[in-house]
């Protein structure tokens, strides 16, 4: 702007001049701010650089052109012009209703009335840089009823002279629709997040710029992805690629296609199936000026109900065409809705003449005329029959076609929505019915005739081996049906360890779906006895394949498994002590080794005699022999735990077999019983003191890692009875431990 030409003589400025100036400095949509700004360098301009305004004419050019005050007390931002001394000397009409004070009350007042101190000190500092700008809150005193109150304003304080001028905008109402926006938006965000579905939002550079809370979960999307904030696309594409996501390929141009649709993208709806089988429906919108937002629903149970509700159509559709009755469903306008193949066959119905829509009526006519309902007057009937059908109520009657068989009607009306829509009629021949009936009531008979006669019973299972039939338990288990079924098949089984063995073959027959017969198990009778059985089943399969179940016939084996067990007893104990003999003996040894190197432990062998035994025999008899014989034996099988096992090898040769046990231990269990028969007071005629013996005991131990034969191990151990016997008997002796040798190599 062009420095305007000042009287020097009279230093004074025409009020034209400054208007002139002003004009040209501002144009028609100047603010508060600017306005101010203008009048201070057009002040200015009236003065020398190196010259300052005098106070008294700054004020004078400020105030006294009534042009001026017009304008500013017209302004919407309040204008407030405070002294050298921080009085107000100007307070224009916008300040009065920003503040909520009148004019006169503030001009000559303390700029401190209007700012608290410290917001003060900042404008102060604010306006002698020369220019500044500051949201702060202004302090207002209002009229007594209103009380104090802050208001949030922006300041701009600018520096003219001595004086300060500050344009004060009221923020209250930008302050209040921001808070509102901000609410509507919490309350949108709200929603979002707690709608079922997972929303995304990318810009037009693929950066998320917003997703809800649903997102990460439905998508199972690690927590570390969002630790730096909200990831990029190209990330999550990767990611989602990698763990497959998209199905085989390329990683890189899985990435790079899905990145190409990104930056351009259109409208889509689609499916698509995750690895983990969950299906999600994603829909994704172009948003104006680039970028998109996706909406994700997981579908997958929206699918199964559609395959569920299709499959069971299907069932439904399958098992009306495969009924021998015959199905038609007329709608609420008598008219017909749905049949089955079986409908026209039951009623001999012209294949051209049943299809959708034909009428009640004139199913009805067609039969009255072809002497179907007898001889009557045909219209009559059908107007009878008509109206009965316009009730819609349930109805069932028999009905005998001229050829004489039978037909069993029965009608049900539909309702949806509590309304009528029609009703279902089924028609049955039941001339066949009843004659499968009769075959069914002698099948049955004949079945409970089986299970009557012998001591066996039926029973079937579901898919989860629970019991769903049961024919004949009373007689061999001593249980009523109705006390077994839904129970586990399992749970008929005693549970001891004697059943342990066969319940193990029972579940691997089951577990592998096949055909299985006479496997033996033990059952709980309902008086507490245990109840051999002989299991044979064969799996059940649905006409699809499915497997379904098992069924089955239990055959009471009590007595003949006892017989049995009698006699394996007798084979492989010895008769005279009741022990384990050498075949029993052999067979435990075998199972203990192939143990033993599987867990890696240490087993005990121990050989035992009695000392003196002949002497025994010859002096008191062999009767007394055998009774030293047999208290031997009880002694050494009450004295060693239930995994040991005793047995006697001949004579009065005993042999100990003690699994996981160490040498040391081996030692002091082998004393134990050497003290324990040396207690036994053994009675034999009263003519005699009752008899005491002593053993002699030798012990050879197995470590692990040991390759020895049974002989071998018990030719150490018969060299450590050996040495007893020489050094005195009554004694335990072990003549080498293998566990203090260099361990055999192996060959």
């Amino acid at each position: 702007m062009d420095r305007p030409t000042v009287d020097r003589e009279r230093d004074t400025v025409t009020k034209q001049q400054v208007l002139d100036a002003l004009a040209a400095r501002l144009g028609p949509q100047a603010t508060a701010t600017q306005l101010l700004e203008s009048v201070t360098e057009v002040i200015n301009l009236f003065f020398d650089s190196d010259e300052r305004a005098q106070p008294g004419q700054v004020e004078a050019m400020l105030l006294s052109p009534r042009i001026i005050r017009k304008i500013l007390h017209n302004l919407h931002d309040g204008i407030v012009v405070v002294d050298g001394e921080a009085q107000v000397i100007f307070f224009n009409e916008a300040a009065e209703e920003i503040f909520c004070r009148p004019r006169d009350q503030v001009i000559g007042g303390s700029a401190m009335d209007l700012f608290s101190p410290d917001m003060w000190a900042v404008l102060r500092s604010s306006a002698q840089a020369e220019h500044g700008l500051t949201r702060l809150c202004v302090r207002r005193e209002g009229i007594a009823k209103r009380g104090d109150q802050d208001v949030p304003a922006e300041i701009s304080a600018v520096s003219i002279g001595t004086l300060i001028v500050l344009t004060v905008t009221d923020l209250t109402e930008r302050k209040r629709l921001e808070e509102e926006a901000a609410r509507r938006l919490q309350i949108l965000q709200s929603i979002i997040d707690n709608i079922p579905g997972a929303v995304t939002v990318f810009d037009g550079d693929l950066e998320m710029t917003f997703c809800n809370r649903t997102f990460q979960k439905t998508l199972d999307f690690p927590a570390h992805l969002f630790e730096d904030g909200l990831p990029h696309f190209k990330t999550l594409t990767e990611f989602n690629a990698r763990r497959g996501e998209y199905g085989p390929g390329d990683i890189d141009a899985i990435v790079a296609a899905s990145l190409e649709r990104a930056r351009n993208p259109v409208p889509h709806v689609y499916e698509r199936q995750r690895p983990d089988g969950s299906t999600l429906e994603i829909r994704g919108t172009p948003l104006p000026g680039g970028g998109f937002v996706t909406i994700y629903n997981d579908i997958t149970e929206r699918k199964r109900a559609e395959e569920e509700a299709k499959r069971y159509a299907i069932y439904l559709r399958t098992i009306l065409d495969s009924l021998p009755q015959g199905v038609s469903v007329f709608d609420e306008n008598l008219e017909l809705a749905f049949w089955n193949q079986s409908f026209i066959e039951v009623l001999d119905l012209p294949a051209d003449f049943v299809r959708e829509g034909i009428s009640f009526v004139d199913l009805i006519r067609h039969n009255a005329d072809r002497g179907e309902y007898g001889n009557l007057n045909t219209g009559e009937y059908v107007q009878w029959r008509t109206k009965m059908a316009m009730r819609f109520e349930p109805h069932s009657f028999e009905r005998v076609r001229p050829d004489g068989r039978t037909l069993d009607v029965q009608g049900r009306p539909i309702r949806i929505g509590g309304n009528i829509a029609g009703f279902v009629t089924t028609y049955t021949d039941i001339t066949k019915t009843r004659q499968a009936d009769e075959l069914v009531r002698r099948a049955s008979e004949l079945m409970e005739d089986a299970i009557g006669y012998s001591p066996t019973f039926v029973w079937e299972v579901d898919a989860d081996n629970r019991l769903t039939f049961l024919k004949g338990t009373p007689k061999v288990l001593g249980y009523e049906a109705d006390e077994l079924l839904g129970r586990r098949f399992a749970e008929l089984e005693c549970g001891g360890a004697q059943c342990h063995e066969h319940s193990s073959l029972l579940e691997m027959a089951f577990a592998n779906r096949v055909p299985f017969e006479h496997i033996l198990t033990c059952a709980r009778h309902k008086d507490g006895t245990h109840v051999w059985i002989s299991v044979s089943a064969h799996p059940i399969f649905d006409g699809k394949g499915g497997f379904i179940g098992y069924r089955g016939v239990n055959v009471d084996v009590t007595e003949l498994t006892r017989v049995r067990q009698e006699l394996e007893r007798m084979a492989l104990h010895d008769p005279l002590t009741g022990l384990a003999n050498r075949r029993k003996f052999l067979e435990r040894y075998k199972l203990e080794v192939a143990r033993q190197k599987r867990h890696g432990q240490t087993l005990a062998l121990l050989v035992a005699d009695i000392d003196h035994f002949k002497t025994v025999n010859d002096q008191f008899g062999h009767l007394t022999g055998d009774m030293c014989l047999k208290c031997v034996a009880d002694v050494l099988s009450m004295a060693v735990r239930k995994i040991d096992i005793v047995a006697r090898f001949g004579g009065e040769e005993f042999i100990i077999l003690l699994p996981e046990t160490s040498p040391d231990g081996a030692l002091t269990t082998a004393e134990k019983l050497r003290q324990a028969v040396e207690r036994l007071n053994i009675p034999i005629d009263t003519r005699f003191e009752p008899l005491n013996i002593t053993i002699s005991l030798g012990v050879a131990c197995l470590p692990a890692g040991y390759e020895f034969s049974f002989d071998d191990l018990m030719a150490i151990a018969d060299q450590g009875l050996y040495g007893a016997k020489q050094a005195g008997r009554n004694r335990v002796m072990m003549y080498r431990r293998l566990d203090e040798e260099p361990r055999p190599q192996a060959r």
